[in-house]
């Protein structure tokens, strides 16, 4: 069973390149990190056996992901001026040492306004390279 919970992991992005520390994004409530997805390319032909279709691994797509945060405005501004720019970003998990970091574009930048509850916005993204994970 599974005891580790979400509390603790954390979000940033940097400039593509660049070996500098990443700029954290505050008040984060969660995190979908991309999950690749295998694309599947149909190999039958007219000679395939018992008339079976038939498939081959084709490309891979890196996926998309996404992260929900309480609205700042600055930290608003900021992340819709990203928008359609591509950004290193850095997913650490619970423990700080486990980490997932991409290449990716920006694809939104959405907010929320719900009765009774704080303003939210959600950032997704196209990871537009391999993801490396640290285990």
């Amino acid at each position: 069973m599974a005891d580790t919970i979400g509390y603790g992991a954390t979000i940033g992005y940097r400039s593509v390149g660049s070996s500098g520390s990443f700029t954290s994004i505050t008040e984060v409530i969660n995190i979908m990190v991309p999950a690749a997805e295998q694309e599947v390319v149909e190999s039958t032909n007219l000679a395939s056996a018992s008339r079976i279709r038939t498939y081959v691994a084709g490309m891979v797509t890196p996926g998309d992901w996404s992260f929900e945060c309480n609205t700042d405005t600055t930290q608003l501004g900021t992340l819709l001026g990203l928008r359609g720019t591509t950004q290193d970003f850095k997913v650490t998990f619970p423990n700080g040492t486990t980490s997932a970091e991409f290449n990716s574009l920006i694809t939104k930048v959405e907010q929320q306004a719900i009765n009774f509850d704080l303003l939210k916005m959600t950032v997704t993204g196209r990871v537009v390279g391999a993801v490396t994970y640290t285990p």
